[in-house]
């Protein structure tokens, strides 16, 4: 049965091979939710080796693209019309901000937003680029020939350019994260319980608001700052994981579930309630496609973890997802 399931996984079993397998799973739900979960742990060895190459990260990110314009373009006219005008003023802050970088700091607050179901991205005129996911926000606080500060709500990815005159700072949830040239992940959702932080590469430093320092982070270094208590924890993590949605996935590993609807909520625009919140705690590991529909990752979902769950539409057009 092993050796059967690892040419399943490898993709080298024959179709009889995969038709015996698969008949024999629908009498035993214990090997077929064992099943689930080797294909999910898989397919996130699968996602982080690929990402390891700067090239198949870009060619997979114009992939997801082109893709999510496409589909979008299926929706109705007034849909497409207000995210439309969304990604156009993004552009045009964004070329302010290439246009007026080194400028002096005396300039109003700008601000460059992505909506839920959409990511953005805009470009320094230096090279430095930064990411930006769905429901999240940044304020261009000020911008100088040696300082640019930055506000975050939500979750962003930066690729900084190395400047020794430059100080680049964000500040989120109650943190600021100071760089001089490295890559680095942030996540700083309103809601959410901690501030997380991930170096891919570089060098930063993590102080609080009082301007003390908090931690230097080496690269894999992932910190959790929690907001109720003051405390800080320090793991190492596979780095190319947590940036895994500028690939166009949903990459989770050991999360619970509570924690997942979070971003699903921020992605497809839906509520998702557990009435039971024990269920929330439950953790899953898997990676899927965020071109994939809600419906589909809730079976998924329900599939290996033997969830049930209704989908409702709420009095403001927005789905209702009511997991028991």
């Amino acid at each position: 049965m092993n050796n059967i399931r690892s040419k399943i996984l490898n993709g080298t079993a024959t179709r009889e091979e995969k038709d015996a397998f698969y008949e024999s799973l629908q009498s035993d739900s214990a090997a077929k939710k064992d099943f689930i979960k080797h294909k999910m742990l898989h397919s996130v060895m699968q996602a982080s080796a690929l990402r390891t190459s700067k090239s198949h990260k870009e060619k997979k990110f114009e992939q997801f693209w082109i893709k999510t314009q496409k589909s979008k373009r299926k929706k109705v006219l007034l849909q497409f019309a207000k995210y439309a005008a969304v990604f156009a003023i993004a552009l045009v802050l964004g070329r302010f901000i290439s246009d007026n970088i080194g400028q002096p700091a005396s300039q109003q607050i700008q601000v460059v937003q992505s909506q839920a179901g959409s990511m953005n991205t805009f470009q320094f005129i230096d090279g430095s680029k930064v990411w930006l996911n769905a429901a999240s926000e940044i304020q261009i606080l000020s911008q100088s020939s040696n300082e640019v500060r930055l506000a975050l709500n939500g979750e962003a990815y930066f690729d900084i350019l190395h400047n020794e005159q430059r100080s680049f700072i964000v500040e989120a949830g109650g943190l600021q994260i100071i760089d001089k040239g490295t890559k680095f992940n942030i996540r700083s959702y309103p809601d959410d319980k901690k501030v997380t932080t991930t170096l891919i590469e570089g060098d930063i430093d993590v102080l609080n608001k009082q301007g003390q320092l908090f931690a230097n982070l080496n690269p894999g270094d992932h910190l959790s700052y929690y907001k109720d208590n003051n405390q800080l924890k320090i793991d190492s993590i596979d780095a190319s994981v947590a940036n895994g949605w500028i690939d166009g996935d949903f990459v989770f590993i050991n999360q619970e579930l509570g924690s997942i609807a979070k971003e699903l909520e921020n992605w497809y625009n839906v509520r998702i309630i557990f009435n039971d919140k024990a269920v929330a705690n439950v953790r899953f590991t898997g990676v899927f496609n965020r071109s994939s529909g809600i419906n589909q990752i809730l079976y998924m979902l329900s599939f290996s973890e033997g969830l049930k769950y209704q989908i409702n539409e709420s009095k403001n057009g927005k789905k209702e997802i009511i997991i028991n």
